[in-house]
């Protein structure tokens, strides 16, 4: 249960960031301007707020959670 939670507040937090990008009447160059400013605020790469962009818009919300990280257990 923990980690659902701390994958939601991050999918959260992801989403704060890529919100404003989601407006449709930006054009290119507002977007990359956008981007790039995200991109100087928070530290992250502009490869990463990309990946976080096309997440969203492939799977929704759930695109932006954590993938979990499978641990294999032998018998």
């Amino acid at each position: 249960m923990k980690d659902q939670q701390k994958a939601s507040e991050i999918a959260s937090n992801r989403m704060q960031l890529v919100a404003p990008l989601l407006r449709e009447e930006l054009d290119a160059t507002e977007q990359r301007q956008l981007r790039q400013q995200i991109v100087a605020q928070t530290g992250l790469s502009e490869r990463t707020v990309r990946r976080y962009l096309d997440r969203y818009r492939e799977k929704g919300f759930e695109g932006l959670r954590p993938k979990s990280r499978g641990v294999a257990v032998s018998t």
